[in-house]
């Protein structure tokens, strides 16, 4: 196997002639796989496949894995420390102040010891589905991770910057918690 830098193999069908090149990008292992043909291309990781008609969808769905990917390995690193993560979707930089609340109906339940990274991944590409086109919303909005009595949260958040917003937003949504980014800590609901 190669030790050079690749982060994604493309593969280009031509017709019903098989592959016609291959190439490697940015960081090794291989891990997301696009193939495609002047009618249909698929974008494929960890078990999840989307389909695009043309080229830009395509990109776009690469992108997303790739996106997916990201957020799915910080999900795990912080879940080997028993740590939370937050993936901002319409912000640079994170937010340093503020409170997150879960949205009903968007939150995800797994072992948070079991081996379910593809599980995970699939669930974060459904959320950022979801998520597309949240960049212009004026309160920050992220996929959230947390561990609580041994099963990994993955739900999709809301940070309030007034607290009494948050807990009435929190208790709204059936919410066992609200994290505050600047105290580092959770409050109970």
């Amino acid at each position: 196997m190669n030790n050079h830098p690749a982060n994604n193999a493309h593969t280009g069908h031509n017709g019903s002639s098989g592959i016609k090149n291959h190439s490697l990008g940015e960081d090794w292992p291989v891990r997301t796989v696009c193939i495609g043909s002047a009618d249909r291309r698929v974008a494929t990781c960890f078990g999840v496949e989307l389909h695009s008609a043309d080229l830009a969808g395509h990109r776009k769905n690469v992108d997303l894995l790739r996106r997916a990917e990201c957020i799915t390995d910080a999900i795990f690193a912080a879940r080997a420390d028993g740590e939370g993560y937050s993936a901002w979707i319409n912000r640079d930089d994170d937010p340093e102040y503020g409170w997150i609340v879960g949205c009903v109906g968007n939150e995800s339940k797994f072992d948070a010891d079991g081996r379910n990274y593809n599980a995970v991944f699939a669930d974060v590409v459904g959320k950022l589905e979801f998520l597309d086109g949240v960049t212009s919303a004026a309160r920050p909005v992220c996929i959230g991770s947390w561990i609580c009595d041994g099963e990994l949260y993955v739900d999709i958040c809301v940070c309030h910057d007034n607290f009494d917003d948050a807990l009435h937003w929190g208790k709204a949504n059936d919410q066992l918690a609200i994290y505050s980014i600047h105290e580092g800590i959770d409050y109970p609901l």
